[in-house]
């Protein structure tokens, strides 16, 4: 698997849709999951270049068996929700790991404006039905004043 140098391409994929990537590789000489390309930040803000998958990572044994892992995972003191795909070579042996995740942080944000724009959406159908109410009883007076008149 080549070195990275250049990471614009992991770091545009995920400028479309937010979140962040990562390509492992599986280093025999370790036994671990190695990143090679990610845009994924440790705590001081550096790129994770170079760190391995956590050993009590949640996926770790579903991953090291072929099996994709999704769900919550905790990566350099942020909580993520994740998705974990294994990579295989010709003769089925997993050689690495392509992850995807958003940080649970943005996903409540998210939400929270999801809800927002709901009430305000609630807020200004309350406000068009007291205005056709209003409309309704100015419309039936003018009637009822025309047939008196």
């Amino acid at each position: 698997m080549p070195e990275f140098s250049d990471h614009r391409i992991g770091d545009r994929a995920v400028s479309f849709v937010g979140g962040n990537a990562t390509l492992f590789v599986y280093d025999d000489a370790s036994q671990q999951f190695v990143r090679r390309t990610t845009n994924v930040k440790k705590e001081n803000g550096d790129r994770a270049v170079g760190t391995q998958l956590a050993a009590d990572h949640p996926g770790q044994a579903l991953l090291r068996r072929g099996d994709a892992y999704k769900g919550p995972a905790i990566l350099f003191g942020r909580r993520f929700y994740t998705a974990y795909q294994p990579v295989f070579n010709s003769t089925g042996k997993v050689i690495g790991v392509v992850y995807v995740g958003i940080a649970t942080q943005s996903i409540a944000k998210g939400v929270q404006a999801a809800a927002s724009g709901t009430l305000e959406v609630a807020e200004n159908i309350e406000r068009v039905a007291r205005g056709a109410d209003e409309t309704e009883t100015t419309s039936s007076q003018m009637l009822e004043s025309a047939r008196w008149k």
